[in-house]
């Protein structure tokens, strides 16, 4: 019987997925091995062989060693950050300076977009981690504003001369809602990203995010965060002038049936974009992979910036996929190259499975690589 062909195999790879996410779940359980653990510790040669494809679609080929290297380099210095949201400026200067110092060493462009693309996978657990605590400060500025409401309603059901079981949910969620506030406001733990300034602990953080604007706090994908990961991948490989910027000029490829927006279009487009960037938490209801494509997809077809549109759009499908599955990587071989841009152009006709398939063939492929890793046969 003959296979079905790759594209159309969207339910089955991930279905398989699935499975392997589960396998390599029991099995770290069986060993007494974090699975978070297990996969951080496998995440470094993750992204070094996705700064490796991402960069060789580009045209940027480095030898896989020494990508891994620069890989290493740029995940071992942490940057500072003040609190209690991330610094974006202070991020920059602080990639600015590395990449100076690494021209003051001859390093080729190549070197220097593979340590780029590598602090820009940095950067995105900064970013998420800068969306997860606005999150979180979204859900105790309701809850306070709620809390304000809960004496009156609680008097008025008491004061019902019998409860139905609407009543009784009711009271339990005004329970539940005042022992979830306080400990969140609260907390004394400690930050786990390196943040500077008067800001030490998760509760003192929580109290300073709630008095951002609404656009700020309740905005969780906004354009700064784009331009910063722009910036960071090409810094010093591309015009100063030109990172982080909007493009200027209409893009023209070698593809008749791609039309990109107009120059004057993209910056309503890429709000719009952040808009109805989907929410990134562990309880989000959505195929994640699918999402991933589709986000990734329709920033190529925005294509914000003169140039790099391809390795900021491949970051946002891993910000997508974070704290379901690890990073994934999409081959930049021959074959790798063909399927991706076959899979664009199914998504430019409204199909995004293609694209989906392809991130589902490599989490495929590195929970493949994290089960032989811990397996004894």
């Amino acid at each position: 019987m003959r296979q079905e062909i790759w594209y159309r195999r969207y339910d089955e790879l991930s279905a398989e997925v699935e499975r392997l996410r589960d396998e390599f779940r029991a099995r770290c359980e069986h060993l007494g091995v974090n699975q978070e653990t297990a996969l951080r510790e496998l995440q470094a040669e993750v992204i070094a062989r996705a700064v490796h494809e991402s960069n060789w679609q580009e045209g940027l080929y480095l030898d896989p060693h020494r990508t891994r290297e620069l890989t290493d380099l740029a995940f071992s210095k942490l940057p500072d950050i003040a609190g209690p949201h991330l610094d974006i400026d202070r991020l920059i200067d602080g990639h600015r300076s590395e990449v100076s110092y690494m021209k003051k060493q001859n390093s080729s462009v190549e070197e220097i977009a593979a340590y780029n693309l590598s602090k820009a996978h940095m950067a995105l657990s900064l970013i998420r981690w800068d969306m997860s605590n606005r999150m979180s400060a979204i859900l105790v500025a309701a809850l306070k504003e709620f809390e304000e409401s809960m004496p009156d309603v609680e008097a008025h059901i008491r004061n019902k001369s019998s409860l139905g079981e609407k009543d009784l949910d009711l009271l339990k969620i005004l329970d539940n809602a005042r022992t979830l506030i306080n400990p969140l406001i609260e907390s004394k733990t400690a930050i786990g990203f390196p943040i500077t300034g008067d800001v030490s602990t998760e509760g003192e953080m929580l109290k300073q995010l709630m008095k951002l604007d609404s656009q700020t706090l309740y905005n969780l994908m906004h354009p700064s965060y784009l331009h910063a990961l722009h910036r960071i991948t090409l810094m010093g490989v591309h015009p100063n002038n030109k990172l982080g910027v909007f493009r200027k000029t209409s893009v023209h490829v070698g593809d008749d049936e791609t039309y990109f927006p107009l120059p004057s279009a993209v910056p309503q487009m890429v709000q719009d974009f952040c808009e109805k960037f989907p929410n990134i938490s562990v309880n989000a209801k959505y195929d994640r992979i699918l999402m991933a494509a589709q986000m990734s997809h329709r920033f190529v077809r925005i294509h914000p910036y003169s140039d790099g549109n391809g390795r900021v759009s491949r970051l946002l499908m891993n910000l997508i996929l974070m704290r379901e599955y690890p990073p994934v990587y999409l081959k930049a071989d021959k074959k790798g190259r063909s399927r991706y841009i076959q899979s664009l152009r199914r998504a430019n006709r409204g199909d995004v499975k293609p694209l989906g398939c392809l991130i589902a063939m490599s989490l495929i492929a590195i929970y493949t690589r994290a089960l032989d890793a811990i397996s004894t046969n």
